[in-house]
């Protein structure tokens, strides 16, 4: 292996100064500019619904949310409910998880609240008051390698708590 490169089991070389400025990127302050339409964000299609999936996370298997295509969603716990810190470099790594809809129809067995946030991606969903996100380093449905990225990207699973009032993010989910 050449030197500079870093390669998790089943994944690409990924070099580490590309690393470096992605993740500088996770911890920027929230953006005031709405993103282009050439944003990486993914859209859910007017009627779609977000699911809940039982797949392995971290060698356990855990009821998570997935989008309309099976992809797990994620949380960063320096987010806001309504402002999203992660743009820049951050968002080409997780993109926000957009719809055009206003309002989304709750799946049968979730208990939480899924709402759409207007934030600097665009309508973001939201559940619990922690936006959502997908990670571009899952390649397949039910795949979870963004679990504990920099120790603020968790799993949203449907037991996942509102954030504190008086903090960025909040605790819950996988793996706390």
């Amino acid at each position: 292996m050449s030197e500079g490169h870093f390669v998790p089991r089943g994944r690409k070389i990924l070099p580490l100064a590309a690393l470096a400025v992605i993740a500088a990127g996770c911890g920027a302050a929230p953006s005031t500019v709405a993103s282009s339409s050439a944003s990486p964000a993914l859209h859910l299609a007017r009627g779609s619904l977000v699911q809940v999936r039982t797949v392995s996370v971290k060698g356990k298997h855990e009821r998570v949310l997935v989008n309309s295509k099976g992809y797990t969603l994620y949380y960063f716990t320096k987010d806001t409910p309504k402002a999203s810190h992660c743009n820049g470099g951050c968002s080409a790594l997780w993109p926000a998880f957009l719809t055009n809809a206003h309002k989304l129809p709750k799946p049968a067995g979730l208990k939480g609240r899924l709402a759409v946030v207007k934030d600097s991606h665009g309508h973001q969903v939201s559940y619990n008051g922690h936006l959502l996100y997908t990670y571009r380093g899952d390649k397949k449905p039910g795949q979870t390698f963004g679990q504990g990225f920099l120790k603020e990207w968790w799993v949203a699973t449907p037991n996942l708590k509102a954030p504190l009032a008086h903090s960025g993010g909040g605790t819950g989910g996988s793996g706390w």
